[in-house]
């Protein structure tokens, strides 16, 4: 087994240099983290026997690891940055007291909180840049450079770390993202070093091929094209396996034949982008087919370091060495006693993996229904969808555009009413996904509510914001049953109100004009029609026509005219024309008066001239 020295120092400049065991985990998807025994007059005076000075020297400390060979000169190229978290204090069975530290790397620091906040028409890299960039370099070394630089249209942090959303991000683009030991690598990992590992019986590895249920697809629905785009597995090559991968991906197809099919939640809007997620999925998944393992003795690599494996095969004229491949490590734990005995155990995949293996370790969100305030109406693609932001605690919380959930299903069929600014409405998701919002409904609060409200709920109103309003009351104590188009502060102004009170009335009043206008014919009937007028009443024709079953009556309190280019006047029986005062016949030219029996003329005085 090999020897090291290890060199432990803290960031106040103390060095550790006594150790009863050390303990490093490093994972490509969880934090590292360490456990370090030490004797208790390591930190504290021999004198003691309980806490005093060391939580203060150590807790909340950068520390840093390195390793030495005890037996040949050099180093290696082992580095490991941590922060202690935890000290404990034990007891040993001999009475021996023992500090015990604990602490993960300095990624732990991006889980200091859940937060909820969107982001728009950002790339991944600019993403991660924005909320690295409020952590000390110092603390979390950083290098992003991501390998897909596509424009996110949304994306959402809900209820999440900035570890986990960073890590699903990741995921979800197919980015590497991952602690090497000294800084956070986002995206490109090519120059991750390459170390011999040979097979000797001291070091050892243990290689499998699996075989496991590998064909899917994925549907996505595009709202905005009213398209879905379905994309198989199958349709999709990918590069970079290696020969055990896709021999493995190959059986797996040939054997398992049915294919799982799932509903992606993700605003997609074209096909290409649905392939090019099959396509990862489908090489992410891929990397657990081949499972690489093994146990070394020499403190030499990290977590995404790159092992060129080997072994020695006697023949009979010497020696042949053969090559395993090379793999890349996505775990490994690392081991040293009092004595300074080291070992370590990892495990790897095929280093020619374009992506990285799938993160089981990820939870993605499932969104809840959230309260929102409406922040802009004027839809540029005029779909009736709106812009809110939400009430939570962080400044970032505007939407993209969100379509609204109402009895309306296009090409004018349904209802439409689109929320206006500042109105409060609840949000759900499709498929629980916060990447998905829509509106349910709309809330109002007391303070906008109150004039709306009625006493046993007798009145359902539809109002919009310049005050116009269809009223609909029911109130059957009272006998009341009508509806009323108005405007709730014009009421006086103009109102049209149908009642079904008794047989139905209709009334339509108004301060100002009333037109009717139709291209063809205009028809009142009724028992009786009354019409009054304050001044005058104008009716006019190309002709005009008044008739009665029984009697015509006209009649005027000063002066009765009639004019026309002829004026004719018939009765089957007898006509009488008589005034009470003065009658008088004339004309300008002849005046004909004849009977076709007799004309009577009869007066006290007769003149004719």
């Amino acid at each position: 087994m090999q020897q090291v020295k290890a060199t432990i120092e803290l960031e106040t400049g103390k060095k550790i240099t006594h150790y009863t065991r050390l303990r490093i985990e490093q994972s490509l998807f969880t934090h590292h983290s360490f456990e370090l025994e030490v004797p208790f007059e390591e930190l504290e005076d021999p004198k003691e026997m309980f806490f005093h000075q060391a939580h203060q020297d150590v807790c909340g400390k950068a520390i840093a690891f390195s390793f030495e060979p005890v037996l040949e000169k050099g180093s290696f190229s082992f580095a490991f940055k941590g922060i202690v978290t935890e000290i404990a204090l034990k007891n040993t069975s001999d009475l021996v007291n023992v500090f015990l530290l604990k602490g993960y790397s300095p990624t732990i620091l991006l889980e200091d909180c859940q937060t909820q906040r969107t982001f728009h028409d950002q790339t991944f890299g600019q993403i991660a840049d924005s909320i690295l960039g409020k952590y000390p370099r110092n603390l979390i070394k950083r290098r992003i450079a991501t390998q897909h630089n596509e424009k996110l249209s949304y994306a959402v942090q809900y209820k999440e770390t900035n570890y986990a959303f960073l890590s699903r991000l990741a995921a979800e683009q197919g980015e590497w993202m991952y602690y090497n030991g000294k800084e956070l690598l986002i995206g490109d990992h090519s120059s991750s070093e390459t170390i011999a590992f040979e097979v000797n019986g001291v070091q050892t590895c243990h290689m499998s091929i699996s075989l496991r249920p590998s064909k899917f697809s994925m549907a996505v629905y595009d709202y905005m094209q009213d398209e879905q785009y379905l994309s198989k597995s199958a349709d999709q090559s990918i590069d970079g396996l290696g020969k055990f991968s896709s021999f493995a991906l190959d059986e797996s197809t040939r054997l398992f034949e049915q294919s799982s099919e799932q509903t992606l939640y993700h605003p997609f809007d074209n096909q290409q982008a649905v392939d090019q997620t099959v396509k990862i999925r489908k090489a992410v998944e891929a990397n657990y087919l081949v499972d690489f393992r093994g146990s070394g003795e020499y403190p030499d690599f990290s977590v995404g370091a790159v092992l060129d494996v080997s072994s020695v095969r006697p023949q009979k004229d010497g020696q042949a060495t053969e090559s395993f491949g090379k793999y890349r490590v996505t775990e490994i734990i690392h081991e040293v006693d009092g004595n300074g005995n080291y070992v370590n155990q990892f495990k790897a995949i095929p280093e020619s993996a374009e992506y990285p293996p799938s993160n089981h370790t990820i939870v993605h969100p499932v969104a809840h229904s959230d309260l929102a305030r409406v922040i802009d109406n004027d839809d540029p693609e005029e779909m009736g969808r709106i812009k809110v932001q939400f009430l939570w605690a962080s400044s970032e919380q505007e939407t993209a555009w969100v379509r609204v959930g109402h009895p309306y299903t296009g090409e004018g069929k349904g209802m439409l009413f689109i929320p206006e600014i500042d109105a409060q409405v609840v949000i759900g998701y499709q498929g629980n996904s916060p990447n998905m919002p829509y509106v349910i409904t709309s809330l109002y609060t007391q303070k906008s509510g109150e004039k709306y409200t009625t006493k046993d709920n007798t009145i359902k109103q539809i109002l919009f914001r310049g005050g116009n309003m269809l009223n609909f009351e029911d109130d059957p104590n009272a006998n009341t049953q009508r509806i009323t188009i108005s405007n709730i502060d014009k009421q006086d102004k103009a109102a049209l109100i149908i009642s079904f009170e008794d047989d139905g009335k209709i009334q339509l009043q108004t301060q100002g004009d009333i037109v009717l206008e139709a291209t063809k014919d205009i028809s009142l009937k009724a028992k009786n029609i009354n019409m009054q007028a304050e001044e005058k009443i104008n009716l006019e024709a190309m002709n005009f026509k008044l008739s009665a079953k029984q009697n015509i009556e006209q009649e005027a309190t000063a002066a009765l005219k009639l004019k026309g280019m002829e004026i004719k006047a018939q009765a089957d029986t007898t006509a009488e024309v008589s005034a009470s005062a003065q009658l008088k016949l004339s004309s300008s030219a002849t005046t004909d008066i004849s009977g076709g029996a007799l004309v009577k003329v009869e007066a006290a005085l007769i003149k004719l001239n």
